[in-house]
């Protein structure tokens, strides 16, 4: 599952970063098959496992040279996506006792895989605007931090 999101995060953030370009493997295939690409990440109601089997199904309809770029994507996302989480863990548990305990509910929440993807975000908007100022304080510095480190992947 990581990996799936791994790859939608890094497309996600190229596209944020006002890269404006379509991932590699959505170019060359029929509208029909973007479409059902868009359609799939943007299904709040899906899961992240129903998101992933869809993904992979999705994936594994596509053309040779399009499959090989997603896969390709897919195992770089995984690596900044461990490569993330080490970095993560690492500065969280610098943080205090209060910080380290709400990083652990947070992380408990985004790791829940049968909450439907528009209720997750909620829940974690909700959860994140329940911390004390002084635990969003430093969570939002280390966040910060990490962003820069890794180059606003």
């Amino acid at each position: 599952m990581i990996k799936i999101l791994a790859v939608l995060a890094v497309l996600g953030c190229a596209l944020a970063q006002g890269q404006g370009q379509e991932p590699p493997f959505l170019q060359g295939i029929s509208a029909a098959l973007k479409q059902q690409f868009i359609a799939i990440q943007n299904n709040g109601a899906l899961t992240d496992a129903q998101a992933e089997a869809q993904t992979l199904a999705w994936a594994n309809t596509l053309p040779a040279g399009q499959k090989k770029v997603f896969f390709d994507l897919d195992a770089q996302g995984k690596q900044y996506a461990q490569q993330g989480r080490a970095q993560q863990a690492a500065a969280v548990a610098r943080l205090s006792a209060a910080a380290q305990a709400f990083d652990k509910q947070m992380q408990a929440l985004a790791d829940n895989k049968s909450i439907p993807r528009a209720q997750k975000a909620q829940q974690i908007e909700t959860l994140q605007k329940s911390a004390p100022a002084p635990v969003q304080k430093e969570l939002q510095g280390v966040f910060a931090t990490l962003s820069q480190q890794q180059g606003g992947r």
